[in-house]
């Protein structure tokens, strides 16, 4: 395999990966359906609210005192424990997946930078450790409520989030690499590339800190790398107008049983060259004319 085919294998690869991060993240938000509870101060998101529990307070605040028996709190109970179940299954093996992709495609692409690319890697695998164990932790807290386990949770909790906005800082060589045919992705790459830096730094800082609300906060910047390969790098890598132009030509010839849905949108109107019947090629003036 040379060096455009590997190129093009592995960017294909971290946008489909990306694409299958999106996807359980979306599967994750829909399942985190909590009811009406007061989080620890600053804290918005239960599922977050419960990796960085430091009390069994925290813990209560999440999912119900141990005497609380109300529907309610049975419910918070097992979306909890679902939620978990959903988090080792799916959204821990996809963005291990995808960082471990784009690990590999800075070791392939940039060239003096390339060893951040070893960084990215190790500190994924690890977060993804630590996050099996803080998941193990939820679970026993959960079922066994009376005596929950919120040092333990957050111990790891806290060491999976400091090691994944580590990782974070990493991405910016490949943010700040010069992309050969597009200067859309040059300068979406400076942008995302200041944003995950000054948000990775924030969190490492929340961490030391033991700050929930600043970690819940900057965990937002772990959107921008899986948007930023899909769909800025899908589509633009070879050039904004060519992805257009690409996306164009596939609804053009997009049937659904015989029908084209999108082909009058494409098609219509025709303000460049229109082909006449006898096979010439005359620009719209002419034709006016």
């Amino acid at each position: 395999m040379n060096s455009a085919d590997r190129e093009r294998f592995l960017r294909r690869t971290c946008c489909f990966f990306a694409a299958l991060l999106m996807a359980a993240g979306v599967v994750m938000m829909t399942n985190a359906k909590f009811s009406e509870r007061r989080l620890t101060k600053g804290m918005q998101k239960p599922g977050i609210a419960m990796e960085l529990a430091q009390t069994n307070q925290d813990i209560y605040n999440v999912v119900g005192e141990p005497s609380d028996e109300s529907d309610s709190a049975q419910r918070d109970r097992k979306t909890m424990l679902r939620l978990q179940n959903l988090d080792r299954w799916i959204f821990i093996p996809a963005y291990f997946l995808f960082f471990s992709f784009v690990a590999f495609y800075m070791l392939a692409e940039l060239r003096r930078m390339r060893w951040f690319g070893i960084a990215v890697l190790l500190l994924t695998l690890v977060a993804a450790i630590l996050d099996y164990c803080e998941d193990y932790w939820i679970v026993r807290s959960v079922r066994e409520l009376e005596h929950p386990y919120p040092v333990n949770i957050s111990t790891f909790g806290y060491w999976k989030w400091g090691l994944l906005f580590s990782m974070l800082i990493c991405l910016l060589p490949l943010f700040w690499r010069c992309w050969p045919n597009s200067a859309s992705l040059r300068l979406l790459g400076a942008f995302f590339g200041v944003y995950t830096v000054f948000s990775g730094a924030a969190g490492v800082v929340a961490c030391l800190l033991s700050h929930g609300g600043r970690v819940e906060s900057a965990a937002n910047a772990f959107a921008t790398p899986v948007i930023f390969f899909v769909p800025f790098v899908a589509l633009c890598y070879h050039g904004t107008l060519n992805g257009l132009n690409a996306i164009a030509d596939w609804l053009a010839t997009f049937e659904v049983r015989h029908f084209k849905p999108f082909c009058w949108i494409v098609n219509w109107p025709e303000y460049g060259q229109k082909q006449r019947s006898n096979g010439s090629v005359d620009t719209a003036f002419e034709i006016a004319e």
